[in-house]
């Protein structure tokens, strides 16, 4: 079955790890990838200038015209030419227009920069891609500027819900065939309460994360090792993928409605901003209603 890419790039440096990503799940022939850079709406810089709808189209349409071109001339540099024509642009509030645009192709995942651990690199980078994953109902890549490969070390966070078995889905698309994959739970330090207790409850995880390490080697041919560590959630995912080395993170996001998607604070949100290396977020099939109630973003206009 294709899988349909959506690669949300804006041309900046940033972004190459998102193209070169796009340009690998490309090469696979098994995927059908399309390119998409966004333009924010053009404000006005001199509030006594009032240019007449036709300008500011024109004035936009230019912009958007340009912005293709970089992101164009990216993958020519990057040996990516065969993607040139899968290039699109559209105009309005970055991570709503990258959501819709994925809606409306029919996107399987959504590939897209990671930024880098500055602030301004949060802002710039990591903020939209949290945005993006608060709001799509596909699972997001995530990936740094710097990456040589598709990932093949993996460390996969299960809670045993339907958002951990969606992870595990999701995962064969973007890893390399000789993967690596390791399965992680972490046990509340509360539990320790009852050490009777607590023994009961470690050895029920581990057979659960070892059912589903059979089910992922059964179902995809990988083999996956089982850890179950002992913290909080999303530190103790951080800090294994430090200690493994991993070059993907995978997680599911488990926002239920619209707004408890928005709460900051997830094990998602904080694996996402504290990541060395490349995210992969799984949020619940639905779409959120607020999205599927309107057909495209509130003054967003597409550029062919």
């Amino acid at each position: 079955m294709t899988t349909r890419i959506l690669a949300a790039v804006d041309g900046r440096p940033e972004s190459v790890g998102a193209l070169r990503t796009a340009q690998w799940l490309n090469e696979t022939g098994k995927n059908e990838v399309m390119v998409l850079t966004v333009l924010e709406s053009v404000g006005l810089f001199d509030p006594g200038l009032a240019p007449s709808p036709l300008l500011h189209a024109g004035l936009e349409n230019r912009q958007a015209n340009s912005l293709r071109g970089v992101v164009q001339a990216k993958l020519r540099a990057l040996g990516a030419g065969a993607l040139e024509d899968a290039v699109r642009v559209e105009i309005g509030p970055p991570a709503r227009t990258i959501v819709w645009a994925a809606q409306r192709m029919g996107a399987n995942l959504i590939v897209m920069g990671i930024g880098g651990h500055g602030a301004m690199d949060r802002l710039a980078g990591r903020e939209v891609a949290l945005q993006v994953t608060r709001l799509a109902h596909v699972p997001v890549l995530a990936v740094p500027r710097y990456v040589s490969a598709l990932p093949r070390r993996v460390l996969v966070g299960l809670d045993f819900s339907s958002f951990g078995q969606e992870t595990l889905r999701a995962l064969p698309a973007v890893l390399r065939p000789d993967a690596e994959v390791h399965l992680a739970h972490a046990i509340s330090p509360r539990a320790r309460d009852s050490l009777q207790l607590f023994a009961a409850h470690e050895l029920r995880v581990r057979q659960a994360i070892e059912h589903a390490a059979m089910e992922l080697e059964l179902a995809h041919g990988i083999r996956a090792v089982v850890h179950v560590v002992e913290g909080d959630p999303a530190q103790s995912l951080l800090d294994l993928a430090e200690e493994l080395d991993v070059e993907l993170i995978a997680a599911g996001s488990h926002g239920h409605g619209f707004w408890s998607r928005l709460v900051l604070g997830s094990v998602s949100s904080r694996v996402l901003r504290g990541a060395r290396c490349a995210v992969l977020i799984v949020p619940p099939l639905e779409l959120p209603p607020e999205l599927v109630y309107h057909a495209s973003p509130a003054g967003g206009l597409a550029v062919p």
